[in-house]
């Protein structure tokens, strides 16, 4: 084994034995950046993560033993076994808290203030909100037993005719639940009342039993519909469920006490958690704005700046996103685009030819929470 396939593997061993999939295949991913292209460890990853046609497509050979992935959608399932014989008698209604768990609830309700206010003066404030959607359609995604980089969910959402390769197209229903999908609803949160968490807690709860995967995919919306947030800032989808096995825990505990107080702490604690992690998050996107704006060649106005800039909170796209969202020719685009490749702003997908393919592997990584940044 190479010193690159060692290095991989000491990344990647620890989080395929966690069932992390999703974040394994982050990590594999960077390989497309870095000279020489090994698509081995690629390929050898997607095929553990129960991927075998996007394996192929990298150069894997498809044994004949079964992957050890389980893409199955075992942790909904375990939810729906949980509720069984119980959907019809549980009403979750705000019930007295424990000091410990109300000082949580406040503490949450602070961070989702200062987080909002830090992410709405952001000059990253504009892409913020679809970057976090697309990150919670990922998490929503491995939930339901489909494992993706993050790399993959933004080239699935990117218009036009993607090569296969770059994309998953099981991907697109849970795209399509977080970006469209104000699933018909059981219950209003802000009808709820309460503190916004509880009111959060409370709505996910009684949608559980009837709606399990809404009850997730209508997360990302829900502070902004319970007006504690004014965008989707926060992926509470990613925040309660890190850890899917504690989520579980926690849920059977809630379900067993027939009080609410054990999701709505594990809510709090979540909340704060993420809140601070994603301030941080923001913080250096706005750095690495700052940086994209300087690299750009000096003199250059107008839409070459625009795009430079706005790589920080999307750091993948074609050219046609850019003909789409800007209004300029393809020709513009394309010439804007090699432009950026040429200044090393952008990095192109070396198995995308005819579709180009661009990402911004600093932008991209930090998305993704990996521990390193390419220099």
């Amino acid at each position: 084994m190479t010193t690159p396939h060692l290095a991989h593997d000491h990344l990647l061993r620890p989080l395929r034995e966690n069932g992390q999939w999703h974040r394994a295949l982050d990590h594999a991913m960077t390989l497309l950046d870095q000279p020489g292209h090994d698509f081995h460890v690629i390929g050898e990853t997607l095929l553990a993560a129960g991927r075998p046609r996007s394996a192929k497509r990298y150069g894997a050979e498809l044994p004949r033993i079964k992957s050890r992935a389980e893409p199955d959608g075992g942790f909904f399932r375990e939810i729906s076994t949980s509720f069984a014989g119980k959907r019809k008698t549980l009403s979750w209604q705000p019930r007295r808290l424990s000091p410990d768990t109300l000082l949580a609830v406040c503490r949450a309700q602070e961070a989702l203030g200062r987080l909002d206010e830090i992410a709405h003066r952001s000059p990253t404030a504009s892409g913020w909100g679809l970057a976090v959607r697309l990150r919670e359609a990922r998490q929503l995604a491995h939930l339901a037993g489909v494992h993706a980089s993050l790399r993959e969910t933004w080239q699935t959402h990117l218009p036009g005719n993607m090569p296969r390769i770059a994309t998953e197209p099981v991907l697109n229903a849970h795209l399509d639940a977080v970006l469209n999908g104000h699933t018909q609803q059981k219950t209003n949160p802000s009808e709820i009342g309460g503190p916004h968490v509880v009111s959060a807690t409370l709505w996910h709860l009684g949608m559980l039993g009837a709606q399990t995967h809404a009850a997730f995919s209508g997360l990302p919306a829900l502070l902004v519909g319970v007006g504690a947030l004014r965008d989707t800032w926060l992926p509470l989808v990613n925040a309660i469920t890190t850890h899917p096995d504690d989520y579980l825990t926690v849920l059977r505990a809630t379900l067993e006490t027939g009080s609410a107080e054990p999701m709505v702490a594990h809510f709090a604690h979540s909340v704060i958690d993420a809140c601070r992690e994603e301030a941080i998050l923001i913080d250096r996107l706005t750095t690495l704005r700052t940086q994209l704006f300087t690299a750009v060649a000096p003199g250059r106005l107008g839409r070459i700046l625009q795009i430079a800039v706005s790589l920080a909170t999307a750091p993948v796209l074609n050219n046609l996103r850019i003909v789409q969202q800007y209004g300029i020719t393809p020709k513009a685009a394309t010439g804007i685009t090699t432009t950026l490749v040429e200044q090393g702003l952008l990095v192109p997908h070396p198995r995308c030819t005819r579709s180009a393919v661009f990402c911004n592997p600093q932008a991209l990584y930090l998305h993704s929470g990996l521990p390193t940044n390419p220099a």
